[in-house]
């Protein structure tokens, strides 16, 4: 059996703070970058640039998200990255022993993909059924997929054998 080093030790087990703030930001990051291509998308198919988080922002407003545009759209992208910085702290909790650029990129995508059958099957239809009954299910899982693929940048970068012998000789 591998015996585990016990720097390798003392990082599988730290929860720490820098790696809460990571998985929050690159999260909301993620969810950033997932909402504007989503908006962009909207605008160029003719729905208008603003009605996904118009969308979102139904979860508060109901069926009267479209008398308030402004307060639905303020609601709906602070609400977009709350969430997006949630499962992206999720996200670094469950896979920060990663290391390998392609398993943190698959990773990634797995992730984007629960959180697509996790909020669209499980919390829209409840949450904000006016989203759930207009969002392409096909594009949302597209989406979805590339907020996972932006999540592996939280993930620590693995430090090489030569790097982690240097940094334990100068201490």
């Amino acid at each position: 059996m591998a015996r585990i080093r016990t720097s390798d030790a003392a990082r599988m087990a730290d929860p720490s703070r820098a790696n809460v703030t990571r998985g929050a930001m690159v999260g909301a990051s993620s969810a950033l970058i997932m909402i504007m291509v989503f908006m962009i998308v909207s605008a160029a198919t003719g729905s208008g640039f603003f009605t996904p988080i118009n969308l979102i922002g139904a979860t508060y407003l109901g069926s009267g998200f479209g008398a308030l545009p402004v307060w639905s759209a303020v609601l709906g992208f602070f609400t977009h990255l709350a969430v997006g910085a949630a499962f992206g702290t999720l996200f670094v909790a469950m896979a920060r022993n990663i290391s390998a650029p392609g398993v943190k990129l698959a990773a990634g995508l797995a992730f984007g993909a629960a959180v697509y059958l996790f909020m669209t099957f499980l919390v829209l239809p409840w949450a904000d059924p006016i989203m759930y009954d207009a969002v392409d299910k096909g594009l949302w899982f597209l989406l979805h997929l590339l907020y996972g693929a932006v999540l592996p940048f939280a993930l620590p970068h693995a430090r090489s054998e030569a790097s982690e012998r240097r940094r334990h000789a100068v201490t």
